[in-house]
């Protein structure tokens, strides 16, 4: 049988991430006989009682453990110094081990091969996002310390902010066997780095292997929200948090309230609203609002990646201003 480690997963109500994982699984499970998975998640806690449960549900072959360092603390200062702080310890108690000849008995040492699946996000100029980098690159550093083979999956490399980072990130992604790309710039973007050891090759975004619910439960979740596949046309959006600075956010929250109207009042539509991650709740009920004829307009509840493509799939016209629910919708 054989063993693989995925590591460094985000929250899985960011539905991108969520698809990327399962097309990484479905890829793995399709084309690696008996193959038996271990996730190590960052976000463990906040997930095990809602999406980890409905995974393992689905995939008897699959294992959802908590990250080894990386853990959540009360705030995002407490969680990035204790996290630090681990990582450091358990780096060096690896080193110490592997040199004194003393076995190392984890996750890590048992698999076969290591999948890093979370280098995806190009850095803006921002603390939050430069620590994430950091972070990241720490946990793929750590996963070439055992030894085992290690791969970069589904990757968007950089741009990374500063001599030292970019340093780093040089360093730590030449310790990898394979990396895997989903762009052409990314591609480029390493050879800026110096990046030459691993075997690179530009693929696809793995959301692209999602499959979607079945169909009886999508109708199940838009019944559940009052929506009929007869109430034509349906009209799926799903907004956005993240803008071009020079796009004030009030201006795109007027601007779709707007088009709301006029698909509710010119084609006598049905919204549905998709908050395709957590992080654009918020605006997407500022949204609602702001809508005048809001009889007409609903908001999907959480649901799992799968649930969000088959409703996304039953959809009439779909407006997306987020990569991977446009990815859905294909």
């Amino acid at each position: 049988m054989t063993k693989v480690v995925i590591v460094n997963t985000t929250h899985l109500a960011n539905k991108g991430s969520m698809g990327r994982m399962e097309g990484l699984i479905r890829c793995l499970e399709k084309t690696i006989p008996h193959v038996q998975i271990t996730l190590l998640h960052r976000y463990y806690k906040k997930d095990k009682n809602t999406f980890v449960k409905q995974l393992i549900e689905e995939r008897p072959n699959l294992e959802v453990k908590e990250h080894p360092w990386f853990k959540e603390a009360s705030s995002n200062l407490l969680t990035a110094m204790s996290s630090l702080l681990r990582f450091c310890f358990s780096a060096t108690w690896r080193n110490i081990l592997r040199k004194v000849g003393l076995p190392i008995k984890d996750e890590f040492q048992q698999c076969d091969f290591i999948i890093d699946l979370n280098l995806i996000e190009p850095n803006e100029l921002t603390l939050i996002s430069t620590v994430g980098d950091f972070f990241a690159l720490f946990n793929t550093w750590y996963a070439t310390m055992t030894g085992k083979t290690v791969m970069v999956c589904s990757a968007t490399i950089g741009p990374y902010q500063g001599r030292f980072l970019r340093r780093l990130a040089s360093h730590v992604l030449n310790k990898v066997d394979i990396i895997t790309l989903r762009e052409k710039y990314s591609q480029n973007y390493l050879q800026v780095l110096g990046i030459n050891k691993p075997h690179v090759y530009l693929s696809a975004d793995l959301a692209f292997l999602l499959e979607p619910a079945d169909t009886e439960s999508v109708l199940t979740i838009l019944e559940g929200e009052d929506i009929t596949m007869g109430d034509k046309p349906i009209v799926g959006m799903a907004p956005t948090a993240m803008m071009h600075p020079l796009f004030k956010q009030q201006q795109y929250v007027q601007f779709m309230a707007e088009l709301s109207d006029f698909l509710i009042e010119d084609l006598n539509a049905t919204i549905v609203y998709i908050t395709h991650t957590y992080q654009d709740k918020p605006i997407t009920e500022n949204i609602l609002q702001q809508v005048k004829n809001n009889h007409k307009v609903r908001i999907l509840p959480n649901l799992s990646a799968s649930e969000i493509k088959g409703v996304i799939g039953m959809c009439d016209i779909f407006i997306c201003s987020r990569f991977h629910a446009l990815v859905a919708s294909t």
